[in-house]
């Protein structure tokens, strides 16, 4: 990119003999550059996510359980995630009634929500060094037949988030997690658009700081032949 070509650039020229004017102008410009480098790869992310789920994807959408997708997930997830360190509970029925879902963006909703609940976690571990604590996350299901959709909820003892918060995580680039684990803060905007937008379901969330959160969609049931 040409903003950060230019702060590379601004970064070898020597300022030591230059006046205390021209440094701090040397030293906003620099500044400026740097946060329009960053916005600019932030955009790109927003517009490489919204892209990879503006179609329905090669499979399509089709009936699944919540073990196929969760095990799927799992496989995943565990490259990023220590699972040993954590408890993931399945609250459900095997026979549960299935949905009508696209796989590949299913587990996308799964990962996030177990990454997310993963670093709010790690954050109350440390932030309230509680000597017994240990992380859990709780899944659990409740058909509804009346409107024809299966509510999931994704239960975690993580650190949650603060009032102030709340009303902004679904809002693009913005995050609540530590720098040194901070992503785009494209998640949640995009799986709230997967669950509304792509799959015509529902999405809402409850969190007490301290506490934790809960996630609970609700999507379509898939229909019984």
């Amino acid at each position: 990119l040409i903003a950060g070509d230019t702060v590379d650039t601004i970064k070898l020229i020597d300022t030591s003999q230059c006046s205390p004017e021209i440094q701090k102008a040397f030293a906003e410009i620099k500044y400026a550059l740097e946060r329009i480098n960053k916005n600019v790869i932030q955009g790109g992310a927003v517009v490489q996510g919204i892209m990879k789920y503006t179609r329905k994807g090669e499979e399509g959408f089709e009936p699944l359980s919540l073990d196929q997708i969760l095990d799927a997930t799992l496989d995943m997830v565990r490259y990023k995630v220590k699972l040993s360190d954590i408890d993931i509970l399945r609250d459900y029925p095997k026979d549960h009634p299935k949905i009508l879902a696209n796989s590949v963006q299913m587990q996308e909703v799964f990962f996030n929500f177990i990454d997310n609940a993963y670093d709010a976690m790690v954050e109350r571990r440390t932030a309230l060094n509680e000597p017994a604590y240990r992380g859990k996350i709780t899944i659990s299901t409740h058909p509804n037949a009346n409107n024809g959709m299966l509510e999931i909820t994704f239960q975690d003892n993580g650190l949650g988030i603060k009032d102030d918060c709340q009303n902004k995580i679904f809002t693009p680039f913005f995050t609540t997690k530590t720098s040194s684990r901070q992503g785009t803060g494209l998640g949640l905007y995009v799986i709230k658009r997967i669950i509304e937008e792509f799959h015509k379901g529902h999405m809402r969330f409850e969190s007490e700081y301290g506490k934790g959160t809960r996630f609970t969609v609700e999507l379509p049931l898939a229909k019984v032949e």
